[in-house]
């Protein structure tokens, strides 16, 4: 009886598997007389499991809870799943008793069932006293305790713990090559614990034999040092790894190969051949996987298109991607057959969240900054964690207020009246008046906030380390913590943080301009503080708005000391030298220099007033420097060459 519950269990058929483990019990529960549970712990144990995936609620999995914490101390004994779960988080102490009760199964079982509802830091926990003791665990249920933990820490972005547990998991696989039962097949573990990590609707099913454990290997390992190693050498093992997988999947029955060919499309160096990848992913996938695998594989194809310059169709992707989700998350409350909790992450980390940022910088590079911004919030609303930790997240989003702030210009409708008395009328303004550029300069400054969370960390250190994965595959490299304190070689992540916090630093500038020169001023002399040799762009920028700041503030000279470097530099964008020579411009003639200001505005149209009207027609310049150009020659009694700037404007419109 125990070998047909079994069977049943790892069938999925939990009805089948119930039945037998009460006809193997002595109650007279199994007679059907009476309702009390069988008396064997092991035998209630398996059964509480099996209800649980039968019926799929949280009353089963209450029911599980009590069981497993019925010996606890009243104090401190849950009365549900929640307590318990929140119990572990704070105090990891209160597994010991049931470690020892129940053995390390019944742990597991507990750490899948908190993965199965959303409760990832409680399954973390509960892993991580099963590592504790893993030497102790069968091989089979070491091997799925690695497996489980590697996708928990992946998930929490706890990357180095991940790649810890990965080398370990595959010191484990050598040693199940040569087990084979009576039939000359692998052998199969041998306990009685639930599907890893989910159930039907996993994409990878839990590893039944040697070829199914090194097909997980292999996407655990692409997906580590994706998320380590960023270079060509990274991408290559990554490409190495996922060819592995599609090689054990295409030599097993029971491994889906559109799982490895997902990942090896995401690495693909050509984007075309990446595209070909993901179209014979539906010839090699069930009704059942095509479903469970559309959403990642429509975020995939508009990753693709986003590389290839397609926007408006990668937009178009990943919004199908994120219904996608919503589908498959449809089923979500308390009682549902099919809880909310349909993990995608035996495969990807990508989820509706990612999706939905996907989706906002395809929108930020159509100019439809209101609907990237409304994608930005989503992210926001549906991932703290996420918003919490993501600098970039905060800068996008001050971007978007910006550019909605730039296109918030109202058109012309019409003019009325002559001379004097004419009246323009304007459309009016709809947008939402609190994202304004205050609003911009608040985002900029909680991304500043999260950098100098991650700046003074107890370590010392600028932000986590990201060591490659000392793996046996791939070759491992001198991690972080192992280099010399007093080493002059820059930090991947300190240098990472820098350019983040000056791009937040460039935003607060120029959104603080419209309400606060003297908040501007002060961002960019951190700015110029963050670059001290002068020579990078955003130090540019920030010499161009600390001038407009003190301008703003009637402080003509010092707005003259912050242009004089680059008026005397050599700078090979054209557009950034325009700009400085009209700021420069402009900046003598508020001291009164009309002159000099006159020869600054020419050096700004490069010659402009030389050109024939047809070079004039045909020449791109931006509007503000021409009107400012004009407003100069005209204080300075040009009048023609201000006609012609003028002019230029009407030829070019």
């Amino acid at each position: 009886m125990a070998a047909d519950a079994l069977t049943a269990f790892l069938l999925r058929d939990f009805a089948a598997a119930s039945q037998a483990l009460l006809s193997l019990s002595d109650s007279p529960k199994a007679n059907g007389n009476s309702k009390t549970p069988p008396e064997d712990p092991r035998i209630r144990h398996n059964l509480l499991v099996s209800e649980f995936y039968h019926n799929n609620s949280f009353q089963a999995i209450d029911d599980l809870v009590l069981f497993i914490t019925h010996t606890l101390p009243q104090e401190t004994k849950p009365t549900s799943a929640n307590n318990l779960f929140s119990s572990i988080t704070d105090n990891a102490l209160v597994l010991k008793p049931l470690l020892s009760k129940f053995g390390p199964i019944a742990l597991y079982n507990l750490a899948v069932i908190a993965y199965h509802f959303g409760f990832l830091q409680s399954a973390s926990t509960i892993g991580d006293v099963l590592y504790a003791n893993i030497e102790a665990m069968d091989d089979w249920l070491a091997l799925r305790t690695c497996f489980l933990l590697i996708d928990l820490h992946l998930r929490l972005n706890d990357l180095p713990f991940a790649s810890k547990i990965s080398a370990y998991s595959e010191k484990l696989l050598p040693s199940f090559s040569s087990r084979q039962d009576g039939s000359g097949t692998p052998s199969e573990i041998k306990v009685l614990t639930p599907e890893w990590p989910t159930r039907s609707k996993c994409i990878l099913e839990q590893p039944a034999s040697y070829e199914d454990a090194k097909f997980c290997m292999h996407i655990y390992n692409a997906r580590i040092s994706s998320a380590f190693d960023e270079s060509a050498d990274g991408l290559r093992t990554v490409r190495k790894e996922a060819k592995s997988a599609v090689l054990v999947a295409d030599d097993s029955h029971t491994r889906p190969t559109a799982a490895a060919l997902l990942v090896k499309a995401r690495v693909e160096p050509s984007y075309h051949k990446g595209l070909r990848i993901l179209a014979s992913v539906v010839g090699q996938s069930s009704s059942t996987m095509i479903q469970n695998i559309r959403p990642l594989a429509l975020n995939s194809l508009g990753v693709l298109h986003h590389r290839l310059g397609c926007h408006a169709l990668a937009a178009c992707y990943f919004e199908h991607s994120r219904q996608a989700f919503r589908k498959l998350f449809s089923e979500e409350g308390r009682n549902a057959k099919n809880p909310h909790a349909v993990h995608l992450t035996s495969l990807s980390t990508v989820h509706n969240t990612h999706v939905a940022y996907n989706l906002a910088l395809q929108y930020m590079q159509l100019s439809d900054f209101s609907k990237a911004l409304d994608s930005f919030m989503i992210c926001v609303k549906n991932d703290f964690t996420y918003a919490n930790t993501s600098p970039l997240l905060w800068i996008r989003i001050a971007e978007c207020c910006i550019g909605i702030e730039r296109n918030s210009g109202r058109p012309l409708l019409a003019v009325e009246g002559q001379g004097r008395g004419r009246r323009f009328i304007m459309r009016a303004a709809e947008r939402d008046e609190g994202l304004n550029m205050e609003y911009a300069a608040t985002c900029a400054r909680a991304a500043i906030a999260i950098l100098d969370r991650r700046k003074n960390r107890p370590d010392g250190q600028v932000s986590p380390s990201r060591p490659k994965r000392a793996s046996l595959i791939s070759n491992s490299s001198t991690l972080l913590e192992n280099t010399p304190r007093n080493s002059t070689t820059p930090s991947q992540d300190a240098s990472e943080d820098n350019r983040l916090r000056g791009a937040a630093l460039a935003l607060l500038a120029y959104s603080s301009l419209s309400f606060d020169p003297k908040a501007a001023v002060e961002a960019c002399r951190e700015i110029q503080t963050l670059y001290p040799n002068g020579n990078n762009d955003r130090c540019i920028l920030s010499r161009l708005y600390a001038a407009e700041a003190y301008c703003m503030l009637n402080r003509p000279s010092d707005a003259a000391n912050q242009l004089y470097p680059l008026v005397h530099s050599i700078i090979s964008d054209s557009a950034a030298k325009e700009a400085v020579h009209i700021n420069w411009a402009l900046t003598q003639a508020c001291r009164g220099d009309i002159a000099t200001a006159s020869k600054a505005a020419r050096t700004a149209l490069k010659g402009f007033s030389v050109m024939s009207a047809s070079q004039q027609r045909h020449r791109s310049l931006h509007r503000d420097t021409i009107f400012a150009a004009s407003y100069i020659f005209l204080r300075n009694r040009e009048t023609e060459i201000a006609r012609r700037c003028l002019r230029s404007l009407l030829g070019s419109a």
